[in-house]
């Protein structure tokens, strides 16, 4: 099996109505992560972002959510190659890692824990880390997600830790559920369905 080590990076791209993440993930080649604002349903009520994952090494990711904005955890649905992965979070979560998002893919449980102020987060399974922070590119040119990887991350690994570049995490923290909460309070909204077709 192909695995990498070491680091990566995204770099920032917008245009023509699309806007992402991408880059080149080791050995896995180049990875793109697209975020882009489907057309309204009957059902939801509400635009619907989503997030793909593609590239020739990694599997396809589709992380669907409802809202304006940045997509979110707010009735998130994640696929990964096709196949649905539940997520879930504690929102009475009294610490950044009480709060932390699980989910399990391929048998494999997951943990991603968030940084506050929408830096990035870190990713883990039992002997992997992977820790992506958004942040200005070393090239001094835009801004990128700079990955280090700690054990032997393979595709699976790595497509998910890209992901959360493009996906609004701050529930997942402590100020950012102070935010959250405030914001729903000003400006409440019903819980709309999530439209998957």
């Amino acid at each position: 099996m192909t695995r990498v080590d070491g680091r990566f990076e995204l770099r920032r791209f917008r245009g023509r109505g699309k806007s992402g993440w991408a880059g080149v993930l080791g050995a896995f080649g180049e990875v793109v992560v697209e975020a882009r604002w489907r057309k309204s349903s009957v059902k939801s009520g509400s635009s619907q972002p989503e997030v793909l994952v593609s590239g020739d090494g990694v599997p396809a990711i589709r992380f669907l959510t409802v809202g304006p904005g940045r997509p979110t955890l707010r009735n998130a649905r994640l696929t990964v190659g096709g196949e649905p992965v539940p997520v879930a979070f504690d929102r009475k979560g009294l610490s950044n890692t009480a709060r932390a998002l699980t989910f399990t893919c391929r048998e494999r449980a997951y943990t991603y824990v968030a940084e506050s102020w929408d830096r990035g987060g870190t990713l883990s399974r039992t002997g992997v880390v992977v820790s992506v922070r958004r942040g200005k590119s070393p090239s001094g040119r835009g801004n990128s997600a700079l990955g280090t990887v700690e054990g032997a991350a393979d595709a699976v690994d790595l497509a998910l830790a890209a992901l959360f570049v493009a996906v609004d995490t701050q529930e997942l923290t402590t100020a950012g559920a102070v935010a959250h909460v405030l914001g729903r309070a000003l400006n409440p909204r019903s819980p709309e369905p999530v439209s998957t077709g």
